[in-house]
């Protein structure tokens, strides 16, 4: 600080230097800094929890589905009915396809797109256990068509009430309750916060061989991770290691050398039948 004498009435004033007013702006922008710092990491793990409990909901539908229909397991797959060739499974958990390409994915209305249509989710066989149709966008997706946000985030184990992947036969489909076996409910994920440039239709396939690759992809929108749910009820966030599943353009993203993402994930999505688990597969 700088004393300086006044002239007329003999008083000392007090006046900051310029090298001090500058060390003053610099304290005050690394505070500002880290505060903004502060609150975006308290809003990002916010929506992290917020998600969480999102997929908890959804798990627990899941789960009393399951209870009213004798063991039975929500089906995941709507573009492809075993019972009826050529249509869709109006049975599935939820209905639509979150891309619009007509061509590739037919719509339930031709006047709105499903990634903005809620009646994807309301005639869904999980929804009249949890009738909020929020639970199904996780609050960190700012995904939009039309300008207008995406109504699902999520998508389900392929596995769970789904079709194999093709040539992937010797791998279990599980149908019923009793089917959760390997592997166990604890370790069998069901739903899964999937990335918003690979979501379409409910059903996450999962290459369980490896030579495919990552076939859909998780988000990294929860700082560079995902959430996903499990058979028993509990949720967990997975970090997403392999700098390929952070940063990929087209999908199946490569597996070659062996991706640890697609390690981690392909165990708990499923395990060989019986006849095969003694065979060297």
């Amino acid at each position: 600080m700088k004393l300086r004498i006044n002239e007329d009435s003999g008083l000392i004033k007090k006046g900051f230097t310029l090298i001090e007013l500058l060390t003053v702006v610099s304290v005050i922008s690394v505070l500002s800094s880290l505060m903004l710092t502060g609150i975006f990491a308290a809003k990002s793990k916010t929506r992290t929890v917020v998600c969480a409990n999102s997929l908890k909901q959804l798990v627990h539908s899941w789960q009393m589905y399951t209870d009213d229909h004798a063991g039975s397991l929500a089906e995941s797959f709507f573009f492809r009915d075993g019972r009826i060739p050529g249509k869709v499974n109006k049975h599935a958990w939820v209905l639509g396809s979150m891309n619009s390409q007509e061509g590739l994915f037919p719509q339930l209305n031709r006047t709105v797109p499903d990634a903005i249509n809620p009646n994807g989710i309301r005639q869904g066989t999980l929804f009249p256990y949890n009738r909020s149709a929020g639970i199904y966008r996780c609050s960190a997706d700012k995904s939009r068509t039309q300008e207008r946000r995406r109504v699902r985030s999520y998508t389900m184990n392929g596995w769970i009430g789904g079709y194999p992947v093709a040539g992937q036969d010797h791998y279990r489909i599980m149908k019923k309750q009793s089917d959760l076996i390997h592997p166990p409910p604890s370790q069998l994920w069901v739903m899964i916060d999937e990335d918003h440039d690979s979501i379409d239709d409910g059903w996450f396939g999962v290459d369980m061989i490896g030579k495919v690759g990552l076939i859909d992809m998780p988000t990294d929108r929860h700082s560079n991770g995902f959430n996903l749910n499990f058979a028993d009820g509990h949720v967990e966030r997975w970090r997403l290691e392999d700098e390929r599943s952070r940063n990929w353009d087209t999908l199946p993203v490569s597996n070659r050398p062996t991706n640890p993402d697609w390690t981690r994930l392909k165990t708990s999505t499923t395990g060989l039948k019986d006849e095969y688990r003694h065979q060297g597969y």
